[in-house]
């Protein structure tokens, strides 16, 4: 449990809910176990169809060591961001949406 408390705490990690400044960079985690919860290749095609025209440079990253958590993503706010946010359980357009600042797609 203290873990938990540590994890949801800590400045590095950000809700979806809670507004940032623009972000310049997504990074899409490509390890095995985010794969398996519907990361990797998969989740960065979506994030590049709605970041498309954006300006928002999406790529990959090996593992954020957040396993369980997955699938995970980072947002990055310019190139003096290093570090960055880790947000988890990303899933669907409209979540990606949000994250990205971009009105979500029509759903048929």
């Amino acid at each position: 449990m203290l873990n938990t408390i540590a994890f949801l705490h800590c400045p590095r990690h950000l809700t979806i809910d809670q507004p940032r400044s623009k972000i310049t960079k997504v990074e899409i985690c490509i390890h095995r176990d985010c794969k398996r919860r519907g990361g990797g290749q998969k989740l960065k095609s979506v994030f590049e169809e709605l970041a498309d025209g954006t300006g928002i440079e999406v790529g990959e990253y090996d593992c954020f060591d957040e396993c369980p958590f997955g699938p995970n993503v980072r947002t990055l706010e310019g190139p003096d961001d290093q570090f960055g946010r880790v947000l988890n359980g990303v899933k669907g357009k409209a979540q990606i949406a949000k994250i990205l600042g971009v009105e979500p797609p029509e759903e048929p």
